[in-house]
């Protein structure tokens, strides 16, 4: 009995040794568990933000769309009329510009670009830019895309 005793009193640190290795692999485990859980977090914020910013820009080219159509400016200025419109949606805002395009009859160019946190110097942006060409018959009003491209930052 004694022998069993003297061998085991060898090994007496084993266990503490091992639960400690356990408990540490066990941190580190949830440590990269929680890192992976912040980034993922991170990239859906920018991902949300980005497509807010692009909604924003869409909804600021239907809203020259819909000027263009019903033939009337997208803004008044000191009682100047103004071929461009800002607005604030929500937490965003979109900046729309109209300008004709000099080389083509009835053609427009508009710009839109829409930012999810204007006060923020990283919040997404996207700009769309649309060529449309207005038709006319009548009274009717036809619009024709042209082109639609989309840029960001």
């Amino acid at each position: 009995m004694r022998r069993t005793l003297e061998r085991l009193g060898n090994r007496r640190g084993i266990a503490l040794i091992a639960t400690l290795a356990l408990l540490i692999f066990l941190a580190a485990m949830m440590g990269a568990v929680f890192r992976a859980n912040i980034t993922q977090r991170r990239y859906l914020n920018v991902r949300q933000d980005s497509m807010a910013a692009l909604c924003l820009a869409e909804s600021g080219v239907q809203e020259a769309l819909q000027a263009l159509a019903s033939n009337r400016v997208l803004s008044e200025a000191e009682g100047k009329p103004e071929e461009s419109l800002r607005r604030a949606v929500g937490d965003g805002s979109f900046h729309a510009k109209r300008s004709p395009v000099p080389s083509a009859a009835n053609v427009y160019e508009i710009t839109s670009t829409g930012i999810a946190h204007p006060g923020d110097p990283v919040s997404p942006r996207k700009t769309i830019k649309v060529r449309v060409q207005v038709q006319r018959a009548g009274t009717s009003v036809g619009l024709r895309v042209l082109s639609w491209q989309q840029e960001s930052r």
